[in-house]
């Protein structure tokens, strides 16, 4: 279901109070910037998958995921990540000892999937 930039903002926030949700999927919602992502340290999945934030969140992930020590999965296919910041965002998760599985990551958008499709 998407619920929009405002909403996925919204759950965020009060996700960081629900210690016992583990898992949120906020794909297609037209995020653009990450806040408080660090505050969610009960989390084991992430998808944000079709959010075009960028670089800037592509490293606002990166730096919160010391943050974020139970998160094994975090799914950020088609969010319009430059080579340079899909890479940053590599290396932190490969640092914290996570599973390189566990990050799904497109380099680009959509649109950019959508050209090397056809």
């Amino acid at each position: 279901m998407r619920i929009g930039r405002k909403g996925a903002e919204a759950v965020v926030a009060a996700a960081a109070e629900l210690p016992r949700l583990t898992a949120i999927d906020l794909a297609r919602n037209g995020i653009r910037k990450l806040r408080g992502c660090a505050r969610l340290s009960h989390l084991s999945e992430l998808v944000l998958h079709g959010n075009d934030f960028g670089a800037a969140g592509a490293d606002e992930l990166r730096d919160a995921l010391p943050a974020l020590p139970r998160l094994r999965l975090l799914y950020v296919a088609t969010c319009g990540i430059p080579q340079a910041a899909g890479e940053r965002l590599q290396q932190a998760w490969a640092s914290g000892g996570r599973d390189p599985a566990g990050l799904q990551l497109h380099i680009g958008s959509a649109k950019d999937l959508r050209q090397l499709t056809q």
